[in-house]
């Protein structure tokens, strides 16, 4: 069983690997809201400005692909 720095620096070094939004969904997946909050706020100011950035890059793609229309052909 781990403890509680041992289950928060995994989940940092989880956090620091994303590369998606939806990587960083499915590290959230696995542990609390509180958590999250408690390894959000020591990252450092470049690594939360990282995350944000996946966050805003990948939910603006999707948002595209959402509103653009559809090349399939109706009969």
């Amino acid at each position: 069983m781990t403890n509680d720095s041992e289950t928060l620096a995994q989940l940092k070094t989880a956090i620091v690997k994303a590369q998606t939004v939806g990587d960083i969904y499915a590290v959230i997946e696995d542990y609390t809201y509180q958590e999250f909050e408690q390894v959000y706020q020591k990252l450092t100011p470049n690594q939360q400005t990282r995350l944000e950035a996946i966050r805003d890059r990948d939910t603006h793609l999707q948002l595209i692909a959402i509103h653009q229309p559809s090349n399939l052909t109706t009969a």
